[in-house]
């Protein structure tokens, strides 16, 4: 069997050399025969360029039926369409390639690739032009484009190639800044979404991803940026848009960063007036100087986005008239407070306020600062009982004034001269209540008062008791006032030999927590009692009391701090009214 096909082979080669010697005899070099430019190729090249002629032509051919079909508009995807079921593609899905940048690489059966340039834009293409880029197998491969996304933790890349045939494709990467000999390959490779990484990836840092295509033809490569997604900040919300702090004293404010995953949630704080108050990096507010500045809190992730708190720099226990009524209304809800009460805690957005009895604040009157002293809590009885919402019985705070509020120019309580009708009767009332003017000079003395106060929203209208007949302990009342003067009972237990209520013939009120305790007689100096010092530093002020032993007088504190009955209604006094928040 072995000697058969010996005999075979040598048969086969005598053929192959009687045919060369015939082409020499014939005169027909091997070179023209077989060599590169040897009629045998150019046959073949002539060839090959009239198939992929025809092939071309068929492309364009079939642009008219689609173009026809779309009443004069190119349908890139109704053409691929018509191509397959034509036979010219075998299948749109695997020999199409959209490049995404409105051109598509289309194979045909025979593996001849060609361009479609859609014109003459892809949102509104009315024809498409055909130019032959290659044969399948026979090209290295063409790297088109790499699209790329990203998580905070992650980055993917997808190469789309033309031409690869059954070549490879490889992905790496490195971050931005490294060197070339950095990149590392990605394994995880997914044929829909390409190759991801999922690890050592910082959110916001830039990387580059390096994709190398190999057939048996030849190498490309082709790098890309990418930046791991950066999550930036949609708000910033303070704890505080509005408050106030004391110079020298401090206060946190907080930031809420959202979204809750952003990548850099770091703030910038800043003050828009270090004199008057500085912030630091953690946001503490320090109080320097009396005035107001606006802090502001920045994202520093270039999303500019801000937040604000308008800051009140002022004098230790200074405070405005709304910082004081959000402390009453959480006093008015809370049952462990009580008339009785020495101080009161309570929590304001968050951060715990104290305010004692006794204690002094600074606050604005109209356009002028005066101090006020709390007397107590729970002490006098409301008018509206919901006016903190909800029901309730009492004012949360009572104070009185420590200035004079009615400057160098003292005021008369100005009664009727028959002596009748008591507090609920005088002028200096329905002064202070802004019922009615007495005269243009105590009106302007007075400061608008009553209905004209910048702070009237706040001061509620509570019942007081008062002697209508200065001799007849039978004739007390009430009425309904939103400031009014101290009663002898409310100041002076045992202010007089003659009685429990000074010079008084009945009690119009309880002592104010503030006062309990001052007991002493006439001409005794009590410090709790001279209570009033600031502009005019008069030497008397009204009480709303009349004196039982004559009419019409009203008793008075002296500057010593104790009662008098020397002042006639139609007398001047200094005027230091009380009022509830």
């Amino acid at each position: 069997m072995k000697k058969v096909e010996d005999n075979k082979g040598i048969t086969l080669v005598a053929l192959v050399v009687t045919i060369v010697v015939l082409l020499i005899l014939a005169g027909i070099t091997i070179t023209y025969v077989m060599g590169d430019n040897s009629v045998f190729n150019r046959a073949s090249e002539a060839k090959l360029k009239t198939d992929i002629a025809n092939w071309k032509e068929k492309l364009e051919m079939a642009k008219s039926s689609v173009i026809i079909d779309g009443l004069g508009a190119f349908n890139p995807d109704k053409y691929f369409e018509y191509l397959q079921e034509q036979g010219i593609i075998k299948d749109k899905e695997t020999d199409v390639v959209d490049n995404e940048d409105g051109t598509y690489d289309v194979i045909t059966k025979p593996g001849y690739i060609f361009q479609i340039e859609l014109v003459p834009s892809k949102e509104n293409p009315t024809d498409a032009e055909i130019e032959y880029i290659g044969q399948s197998g026979k090209m290295a491969p063409i790297i088109k484009r790499i699209k790329v996304s990203s998580t905070q933790t992650s980055i993917t890349a997808k190469a789309i190639i033309t031409g690869l045939g059954n070549g490879t494709v490889t992905y790496y990467y490195k971050p931005a800044e490294a060197e070339d000999s950095s990149y590392q390959e990605i394994t995880n490779i997914n044929s829909e979404t390409g190759a991801t990484q999922e690890t050592e990836i910082t959110a916001g840092e830039k990387y580059m991803i390096k994709v190398v295509a190999k057939n048996e033809i030849g190498e490309v490569t082709k790098t890309v940026e990418v930046t791991a997604t950066k999550i930036l900040v949609e708000s910033i919300t303070l704890n505080k848009t509005k408050t106030t702090v004391a110079i020298g004293k401090t206060l946190a404010l907080t930031a809420t960063i959202k979204p809750d995953d952003a990548t850099n949630k770091t703030v910038q704080w800043k003050s828009s007036n270090e004199d008057i108050a500085t912030v630091s990096d953690e946001g503490v507010i320090t109080g320097k100087t009396e005035g107001q500045a606006t802090i502001t809190a920045a994202a520093t992730d270039g999303s500019e986005v801000k937040a604000t708190c308008n800051i009140t720099v002022m004098d230790e226990n200074t405070a405005t008239w709304e910082e004081i009524n959000q402390m009453a209304k959480e006093i008015a809800n809370d049952e462990s407070i009580t008339n009785d009460s020495s101080q009161a805690t309570v929590i304001i957005e968050g951060e715990s306020k104290t305010i004692k009895v006794g204690e002094v604040y600074k606050v604005k009157y109209g356009t002028e600062e005066r101090r006020v002293r709390v007397l107590g809590f729970k002490h006098d009885d409301l008018v509206d009982t919901e006016v903190y919402g909800g029901s309730h019985s009492k004012a949360s705070i009572s104070f009185e004034f420590l200035d004079m509020i009615s400057g160098m120019t003292y005021l008369k309580m100005n009664p009727s001269r028959t002596g009748a009708g008591g507090w609920g009767n005088t002028q200096m009332r329905k002064d202070l209540n802004g019922y009615t003017t007495n005269s243009a000079t105590q009106s302007k003395a007075i400061g608008g008062m009553g209905a004209n106060l910048s702070n009237k929203n706040y001061i509620k209208q509570v019942t007081k008791k008062y002697i209508a007949t200065y001799n007849s302990a039978g004739s007390i009342t009430a009425c309904n006032d939103y400031l009014w003067l101290l009663a002898s009972s409310e100041v002076v237990n045992n202010g007089y030999q003659s009685g429990a209520y000074g010079y008084c013939i009945g009690s119009e009120g309880s002592q104010y927590k503030y006062y309990q305790g001052v007991t002493e007689k006439y001409n005794a100096n009590s410090s709790r009692r001279i209570k009033y010092r600031g502009n005019g530093d008069a030497y008397n002020w009204w009480l709303r009391s009349p004196v039982a032993q004559y009419n019409p007088r009203f008793v008075c504190i002296d500057v010593l701090g104790c009662e008098s009955l020397m002042f006639w209604a139609d007398s001047t006094c200094g005027v230091a009214p009380g009022f509830c928040i």
